[in-house]
């Protein structure tokens, strides 16, 4: 199965099972163009799970000459005391990810509520500055934003 297939695969099966799963970020129903604006260029997506029950969403993007990634997952059971090198240690368990760099300065979590009125967390991380080098590397799937988007131009998908 293509890296392209694993991401697609995945979000209709938690679209036609989401009571198996944690709620799953909003964003995996938006339409993404190539470039948001004239700054920030959408470069690839990934969804799958995180741990348990506990599927994520990831944007990567690119502003500039920095590539950085944005995980989505659900908040349900971390409570507010949570830092950036705890969830970095769960994408590393998770496979997802490998640090390139003892540099943690460029790790944010932030508590984010989606349409939906789901509590999320989005773990922003660098993955390389063209003219610093690479900070971390990703290992998830990654996906075309052509593919999400027509995915959620299909019959009963939310808009």
């Amino acid at each position: 199965m293509s890296e392209e297939n694993k991401c697609i695969t995945f979000l209709k099966e938690y679209r036609a099972h989401p009571e198996r799963y944690l709620p799953m970020v909003d964003h995996q129903y938006n339409q993404f163009d190539k470039w948001e604006d004239e700054i920030v260029r959408n470069m690839c997506w990934s969804a799958g799970i995180l741990n348990g029950n506990r599927p994520y969403f990831a944007e990567c993007w690119k502003v500039f000459l920095t590539t950085a990634m944005t995980v989505f997952f659900s908040a349900a059971g971390y409570d507010h005391g949570k830092s950036e090198p705890f969830f970095l240690m769960e994408l590393i368990r998770a496979g997802l990810v490998i640090p390139r760099s003892a540099d943690l300065n460029h790790l944010r979590a932030l508590r984010y509520t989606d349409g939906s009125g789901n509590e999320f967390i989005a773990f922003n991380f660098v993955l390389d500055i063209e003219e610093s080098g690479q900070y971390m590397s990703w290992l998830g799937s990654t996906c075309r934003f052509d593919e999400l988007n027509r995915l959620n131009d299909g019959p009963g998908q939310e808009s």
